[in-house]
């Protein structure tokens, strides 16, 4: 059960890894114009960027913010991916 649990957290931190891309990318393509799309990806990203603001100190400026969630969001699916995952996997053995 512990398993599926980290399994499932895997894939919403690939969700939003993803998601993050997909937003910064759309970003410099359309040089932050809004779409419905990129209205899709604020609404997705928008509470991790606001949590994530909440934490952070005052001095990084908001522009940083969704990189600054990236690279949070990479650093959590490698430690389940490399560290969680494959104990799980050798106890259900």
């Amino acid at each position: 059960m512990l398993a599926i649990l980290a399994e499932a957290l895997n894939w919403l931190l690939a969700f939003l890894m993803w998601t993050i891309i997909g937003q910064l990318a759309l970003e410099l393509v359309t040089g932050g114009q809004r779409t419905i799309i990129s209205e899709a990806f604020r609404r997705v990203t928008g509470p991790l960027f606001w949590l994530i603001r909440q934490v952070t100190p005052r001095f990084i400026a908001d522009r940083f913010i969704p990189i600054l969630a990236l690279v949070l969001v990479i650093i959590l699916r490698l430690a389940v991916g490399l560290l969680l995952l494959p104990v799980l996997n050798r106890r259900a053995i």
